[in-house]
């Protein structure tokens, strides 16, 4: 083994190690906060969240897919992009707008079912009527969540398979930097729709970030 990759390696899982402490303190953070309001909307955040990763095993097959589509565009012109600031090729921007349409639709459709049949949905995860009732006030957040994560998570593939560390280790500082503001300047007046406020703080946060590194590192036209 050569140092100079040892040592990229090294810092690209560093940088991710960092990122998964950044995504403890939203999830964690998420969790810890829903309790202080209650055992009824403990029980209604635990549900939601359910859905919120129910929805993730189907648009993070696209993220995957991401990891080694633009990992392997990445290897293919890795010569040419090291002398040119690693800016993406047509064919890598083909690859990102193609997953992103993909990856959007799976959003469009669960945005659809989650509007249509939200109230079922809850329903299937808990018979009590309190808890059921106490969902209704929340039930924008389920609708709007899909395509807005799905965006997030598309965007952590694509970073993902181009190896790129620091923005990603990056994104999910100022995500959990947006979380902890978003629900601290709005508790007071929200209650617990906060919560919610917090946590869709931090997908947007990710995504304008990640939007932004790509179009100034790699793929200008994408």
């Amino acid at each position: 083994m050569k140092w100079p990759e040892l040592k990229r390696m090294m810092s690209l899982n560093g940088n991710l190690f960092i990122r998964s402490l950044c995504f403890m303190v939203v999830y964690v953070g998420y969790t810890s906060l829903a309790s202080r309001y209650g055992d009824e909307e403990l029980a209604v955040s635990s549900i939601l969240m359910k859905f919120f990763m129910f929805f993730s095993y189907f648009v993070d097959g696209f993220a995957y897919a991401g990891e080694a589509l633009v990992g392997k565009e990445f290897g293919r012109s890795r010569a040419d992009a090291l002398n040119d600031k690693m800016s993406a090729t047509g064919s890598l921007n083909d690859v990102v707008r193609l997953l992103f349409n993909w990856s959007i639709g799976v959003g469009l459709l669960f945005t659809a079912v989650y509007a249509v049949w939200g109230d079922e949905c809850i329903a299937l995860m808990t018979s009590d009527s309190g808890v059921i009732a106490a969902a209704k006030p929340y039930m924008g957040w389920l609708i709007a969540m899909p395509i807005v994560s799905a965006l997030a998570f598309m965007w952590d593939g694509v970073f993902v398979g181009a190896t790129a560390g620091v923005q990603i280790r990056n994104a999910m500082i100022w995500a959990a930097l947006a979380f902890v503001i978003g629900y601290i300047t709005t508790f007071s007046w929200w209650g617990p729709q906060a919560l919610y406020i917090a946590y869709f703080a931090h997908l947007f946060a990710r995504v304008a970030y990640l939007t932004v590194e790509w179009k100034k590192n790699y793929g200008e036209n994408v």
